[in-house]
């Protein structure tokens, strides 16, 4: 991916930047310029100090406003597929271990390590909380919401989009579906994700 032009935005947090990459990259740059000239929040949203996850499903919101709702979802998702993408091309010493003794562990152990060392990359920069846990076949993954009695279409999906490709780069034994169910009963605020691993056919 070949970094954007300037567009006078302020970096002051690894996960403004990867989500402008991300947004350039699905966008081009051209759609991406007309997007911030056109509403002055998201410009900001782009440049705040620290990214949370209510900043998060903010930007999304702000930025995929004027789509029909299932294109939305899926133009989060392309998002959130690419800012991993992103994240393990620039920063996989953050995020990934890269050492020759985790790549000889056995696979499982392997993926609860990496999706350990991502999701609590991400409670430091995001300030998400999370838990994982693993299944008979494969992984349950928690996410706290930012607020309750909102869509949370969108922030799931780009949450989702993350898992497919964390899941694609991690392996080629298997093929993965990633499901979110509705939100867990009294407990609005966690988004659960369940992952799914099958062999190759």
């Amino acid at each position: 991916m070949n970094p954007p032009g300037d567009f006078n935005l302020k970096f002051v947090n690894k996960i403004s930047e990867a989500l402008l990459y991300s947004t350039v990259d699905i966008f081009g740059q051209q759609v991406f310029e007309e997007k911030l000239k056109a509403d002055k929040t998201l410009s900001a949203m782009f440049s705040v100090p620290v990214f949370t996850m209510a900043d998060l499903q903010e930007l999304l919101t702000i930025l995929l406003h004027d789509f029909h709702p299932v294109a939305a979802q899926g133009f989060s998702l392309r998002i959130g597929k690419v800012f991993f993408h992103y994240l393990r091309r620039t920063r996989s010493d953050e995020i990934m271990n890269n050492s020759l003794e985790f790549r000889l562990l056995p696979f499982h152990q392997r993926v609860d390590r990496s999706l350990g060392l991502f999701f609590q990359w991400l409670k430091t920069e995001l300030k998400l909380n999370h838990s994982i846990s693993r299944k008979k076949t494969g992984w349950q993954i928690q996410l706290e919401t930012p607020a309750v009695n909102q869509d949370l279409a969108l922030i799931a999906n780009f949450f989702k989009g993350n898992l497919l490709e964390f899941f694609d780069w991690m392996d080629c034994h298997y093929r993965y579906s990633v499901d979110f169910p509705d939100m867990i009963k009294d407990t609005p605020r966690l988004l659960c994700f369940v992952v799914t691993y099958l062999p190759l056919e």
